[in-house]
């Protein structure tokens, strides 16, 4: 893969669908996904990403009352939704901003893939029916994707 990530879409939706057609999809280099999947997040670097998503999303237009408490969810070092591990890593499972249950997210079916050497990973969207959704759900995972990969590049020196 010649790119860290890259963007398809969004694309407006037709204009008979009026609901869910704001989604795009991002793939990202499988060596880097790899390497998040196995460094674990500090519970420090969690709640940074937490009040820094919400400030994004904030910024993107939403009331902090809309807004929710945890932006972002993690897999686990071994792979596993973080929901209920005390051990999440640094690859994120998916992010979310206000609507009917509108994110954009990674998966668990892929991660075997992952762990067996795939050259990508893709993050897909659900439920993405304005543009500011499609725009706050680029603007969270790229500031997911900032932080970690300057972790990495801490962590060399």
């Amino acid at each position: 893969m010649n790119f860290l990530y890259r963007f398809q879409g969004p694309n407006p939706p037709e204009e008979r669908r009026s609901m869910g057609g704001w989604g795009f999809n991002v793939f990202l280099d499988g060596n880097w996904a790899r390497k998040a999947l196995q460094s674990p997040l500090s519970q420090k670097a969690y709640e940074i990403l937490q009040t820094r998503g919400r400030e994004v999303t904030v910024n993107c237009g939403w009331k902090l009352e809309a807004v929710s408490r945890d932006q972002f969810n993690f897999y686990d070092v071994n792979g596993d939704d973080s929901h209920s591990s005390r051990n999440p890593s640094k690859l994120l499972h998916y992010c979310q901003v206000p609507g009917n249950a509108c994110g954009l997210s990674f998966d668990c079916s892929g991660i075997p893939k992952l762990k067996r050497g795939a050259e990508s990973i893709e993050y897909a969207c659900d439920n993405v029916d304005s543009m500011s959704q499609s725009i706050a759900l680029i603007a969270l995972w790229t500031t997911w994707l900032e932080f970690a990969d300057a972790g990495f590049r801490l962590e060399k020196t």
